[in-house]
């Protein structure tokens, strides 16, 4: 049996203490696919800040999937990436931080925006356990390609778990207050380390 190859990038724009949308991209970076070593930084936000609205940043972040059943053989590849052109960032303001109920988020405004950083990059890690659990999906993945209309029937299982994905994304936004909630924050942060720790398994070697 013959599938045609099935390649998609879900992708997801989420910010930090508000939602603009993404402004026209100005230069090609390649994206940055996620790393336990590699943190983001200030400098890998290289989109355009838009000249409206008060939104600290943009992280446009994407799981990429190919799959494909051929003469009853599957192969598949899924990772989760960080897109700097459709990312971007403006140091954060008094006025945005005016209702953060912490002292070391207001402090972070003048450390480069520690405390917004560490919340775009659990949007990111974040990203990363979806990825983890498309290749723990994939794992069916042959047996499907070995059956009439299984091809059909993964798609869907795949497209579950992005609307999954960018539920949690918007969740998390929605609980800590873009990251201006401390402790929630940490919570999200525990909740998240647990989760790279239990998917360990299906993380890209």
């Amino acid at each position: 049996m013959k599938a045609p190859l099935c390649a998609v990038a879900i992708a997801l724009a989420v910010c930090g203490a508000a939602r603009p949308r993404a402004q026209n991209q100005t230069i090609d970076v390649p994206l940055i696919e996620w790393s336990e070593g590699r943190k983001l930084a200030v400098a890998d936000f290289k989109g355009k800040t838009p000249s409206r609205g008060n939104g600290a940043s943009l992280s446009s972040v994407l799981i990429e999937v190919a799959w494909e059943c051929r003469e009853g053989q599957a192969t598949s590849h899924a990772r989760a990436v960080f897109d700097p052109n459709g990312s971007w960032w403006r140091d954060p303001s008094p006025n945005l931080w005016q209702n953060a109920n912490d002292a070391s988020l207001l402090a972070s405004r003048d450390e480069g925006g520690r405390a917004l950083l560490e919340h775009e990059q659990l949007h990111f890690d974040m990203t990363e356990v979806w990825a983890r659990r498309i290749r723990d999906a994939f794992k069916t993945l042959p047996a499907a390609c070995r059956t009439s209309g299984g091809p059909r029937g993964f798609e869907k299982v795949i497209t579950d778990i992005e609307r999954q994905w960018q539920e949690e994304q918007q969740r998390y936004d929605r609980e800590t207050g873009n990251g201006t909630d401390a402790s929630r924050q940490r919570a999200w942060m525990q909740k998240v380390a647990k989760a790279l720790r239990e998917t360990y398994a299906t993380a890209a070697r």
